[in-house]
């Protein structure tokens, strides 16, 4: 039983390890992402609009 908990706790600070792992790769591809896509055009900046025009029909 001793050796169970030992490897459980173990293993549980692995997946806790890697989760952390790969949400900070996430995190940086998509940050690489946005970039080279701002850098490419895709995003365009947006015009200042009066609340009125916003809702005009």
């Amino acid at each position: 039983m001793k050796y169970f908990l030992i490897l459980f706790v173990i293993v549980l600070v692995l997946m806790i390890v890697i989760k952390a792992i790969s949400n900070g790769v996430d995190k940086t591809a998509e940050k690489m992402k946005n970039d080279r896509d701002r850098a490419a055009g895709a995003y365009k900046q947006t015009e200042n609009q009066n609340l009125a025009d916003r809702f005009k029909k």
